[in-house]
């Protein structure tokens, strides 16, 4: 009995995970708590991916000579 429980247990808790972003809107960093990094949106597709442009562009000289950043992870 306690391998079924720890087993709906385990799958249960996956469940939420496979949805993804709901409505394009991605509330956690990678989509969702799983992190699937999955979006049901389909505006790009293989018919018009090559139309794409560039929206923006930011260059890492953007701050000068000297770097006054300490960027740490």
């Amino acid at each position: 009995m306690p391998v079924v429980v720890a087993v709906l247990l385990g799958t249960s808790a996956a469940a939420p995970a496979q949805q993804g972003a709901r409505d394009g809107e991605w509330r956690y960093y990678g989509a969702d708590s799983g992190s699937t990094k999955y979006s049901a949106l389909d505006q790009i597709d293989r018919d018009n991916v090559a139309d794409l442009q560039i929206a923006w562009r930011w260059r890492t000289d953007n701050f000068g000579p000297r770097v006054d950043f300490n960027y740490q992870a």
